[in-house]
């Protein structure tokens, strides 16, 4: 599982989660925006799931997540 996030606060945060969670968990936790990770070749197609809450409007969500997304992939978008 990989947890994008361009805030520095929050990405405090899910780091400390994560590593409380412990390796089991298999949580990455990425500090960048979702525009910087689509165009990063590690995750660029990389998501079979991706999920966001309240990023976008959907036609917006949409066309940022493509870049991570794998054919067939799919999006819950939570408003």
């Amino acid at each position: 599982v990989t947890l994008i996030e361009a805030r520095g606060r929050k990405v405090s945060f899910l780091e400390e989660a994560a590593r409380v969670a412990g390796p089991a968990a298999n949580l990455t936790v990425l500090h960048a925006r979702i525009e910087q990770a689509g165009n990063d070749p590690t995750h660029r197609h990389a998501y079979d799931l991706i999920t966001s809450r309240a990023l976008a409007d959907m036609p917006r969500l949409i066309s940022l997540a493509r870049p991570l997304a794998t054919p067939g992939a799919t999006l819950l978008a939570m408003r």
